[in-house]
């Protein structure tokens, strides 16, 4: 029996070459593996388009999501730097704005400490009066407890009650210094420390403080109490006139005080000023000032002059050839000016030699007869 071989297709055999059928049938499978390699070649190709496609696909969403990631990454950092840097400015300017505030405080604190004084919760400055504020403070109290100085208006109102009435007023010549910041730093309570108004040197503090002393004077005593029998207006009118009367009485102690202090200070100053002058200088003074001649003085110059004129004689004589009357005049000026030598002091009269004038007029002309 005659077979086909349907493995393979382009095989022919003997008998498919005898038979007519056969060899149909061989045509017939070779066509049918054709188009089954052909199909089969695009159903692969299509698997690989599509694989391919996939491929491509994911890859690029895989970028995508890379690349978004990225973004968002560098979004968040973005974020979180921002926020970082808000959260340090925040912090810094919380820092800086304590730190201030605290600086403040301090040098608030130390400012009040060095110009004021704290008297019952109120910060008065130094050297006003401590009950009003406002006024300049003269009279200080050493037995008040809370205030401790006042303007004569606030001493009259605050020692007019029984427990304070027989004060000693104390009137202040000299003006409260700001207290140093270091005490305030140690936490020490500051002593109330007072200086002169003027120092200009040592030896005028010294003077100061030698004539000028605060001198304990007592405000006269307040009037005897009236009876509790009379009238409420009666006894307002004359509690007035009181308070009136020991106001211009503290006044006037005060301008008092005020004038004994200048008054003792212009002293002091004036004294200072004044020049001292030492009596030996003095003398040497009114020595120097006698411009009177003194005769041996004059004698002496006199003698020097010449004897300076003669050494000039003699060096000009030394250029010319001497001659008789020339030799003769000069010895006799040469024994005049010894004998006026040996008058004056031997001390003071320099050493010169033969002194040999210039010839006068009249021994030229002998000398052209000659």
């Amino acid at each position: 029996m005659t077979t086909v071989n349907s493995t393979n297709p382009d095989i022919l055999t003997p008998e498919m070459v005898a038979n007519c059928e056969l060899h149909s049938l061989q045509q017939r499978a070779k066509r049918n593996a054709c188009s089954q390699s052909i199909e089969r070649d695009v159903e692969q190709r299509v698997k690989a388009l599509n694989a391919q496609v996939q491929r491509r696909v994911h890859d690029m969403e895989q970028q995508i999501e890379a690349n978004t990631r990225l973004i968002q990454e560098v979004a968040q950092r973005k974020v979180e730097r921002r926020a970082r840097i808000t959260r340090e400015q925040q912090a810094a300017s919380t820092i800086q704005r304590h730190a201030r505030g605290m600086r403040g405080r301090r040098q608030a604190r130390e400012q009040r400490a060095e110009f004021f004084v704290m008297v019952r919760g109120r910060a008065i400055r130094r050297g006003r009066c401590e009950e009003c504020g406002d006024e300049r403070a003269v009279l200080e109290c050493q037995q008040c407890e809370e205030s401790v100085r006042f303007c004569p208006t606030c001493w009259v109102h605050v020692h007019s009650t029984r427990r304070r009435k027989n004060h000693v007023a104390i009137p202040m010549t000299a003006v409260v210094v700001p207290t140093p910041v270091r005490e305030v730093d140690e936490g020490l309570d500051a002593p109330r420390k007072v200086a002169t108004t003027k120092v200009p040197s040592k030896v005028r503090v010294v003077k100061a403080e030698a004539t000028i002393e605060p001198r304990l004077r007592a405000l006269p005593s307040p009037q005897a109490k009236h009876s509790m029998t009379r009238e409420a207006e009666s006894v307002a009118i004359d509690t007035m006139h009181e308070d009136e009367a020991e106001l211009e009485e503290a006044c006037a102690l005060a301008r008092s005080v005020r004038r004994e202090v200048a008054g003792a200070e212009a002293a002091a100053i004036a004294q200072e000023e004044e020049p001292q002058v030492d009596p030996t200088l003095l003398e040497m003074a009114t020595d120097s000032a006698d411009m009177s001649p003194i005769p041996e003085v004059e004698a002496d110059f006199a003698a020097g002059m010449e004897a300076v004129e003669c050494s000039g004689d003699v060096e000009k004589a030394k250029l010319e050839e001497p001659t008789p009357a020339l030799q003769k005049e000069a010895a006799v000026r040469m024994e005049a000016a010894g004998e006026h030598r040996d008058e004056g002091t031997e001390e003071d009269s320099p050493a010169v030699g033969p002194v040999v004038e210039e010839p006068t007029d009249a021994g030229r002309e002998a000398d052209a007869s000659a």
